[in-house]
């Protein structure tokens, strides 16, 4: 119940609704908050153009210790990893692909769906790729998926 009606509460215990804001919190409110603000932020809203992945957790760490809490926004931004799932994402060889899973145990380990080939043309038939730790390419930044004219939820299986 506590995460149910508190999960609009803020870290510093502002929010809606009130009743919730006398009562003693759950920890799992706070978790329950950093992931319904990180879902928003990365959702498209008539109102607003959905935050990349990364740029949701930035955004996230803006509002740590008022909003949210600070310890938890950096744990799941640990467990999400330096590009988390929905990261559209260019290689060192100008590849760009969507970041379709991340290893739990190693979040730098992911599995790409390389979408456009390094000339910039987007392919036909998008095939997957492992980054491991003997892998020769790597990621070298995210790519705004809006610049590139795709909604990446269409390249999820």
């Amino acid at each position: 119940m506590d995460i149910v009606v508190g999960h609009h509460l803020r870290y510093d215990r502002s929010g809606y609704p009130d009743k919730a804001r006398r009562n003693q919190v759950s920890i799992l409110v706070d978790m329950v908050a950093i992931a319904d603000s990180y879902d928003a932020i990365t959702t498209l809203r008539c109102y607003q153009r959905p935050f990349t992945p990364r740029g949701a957790i930035a955004r996230l760490r803006e509002v740590a210790g008022t909003s949210l809490h600070p310890t938890l926004i950096e744990k799941f931004a640990v467990a999400l990893g330096p590009y988390p799932v929905g990261s559209l994402v260019r290689l060192d060889n100008n590849e760009i692909g969507l970041v379709v899973k991340v290893d739990t145990t190693d979040p730098s380990l992911a599995d790409i769906k390389i979408l456009f080939d390094p000339s910039g043309q987007q392919l036909t038939d998008p095939y997957h790729l492992h980054l491991g730790h003997a892998q020769v390419r790597h990621i070298v930044a995210e790519v705004d998926p809006y610049s590139k004219g795709i909604d990446v939820t269409d390249y999820f299986d």
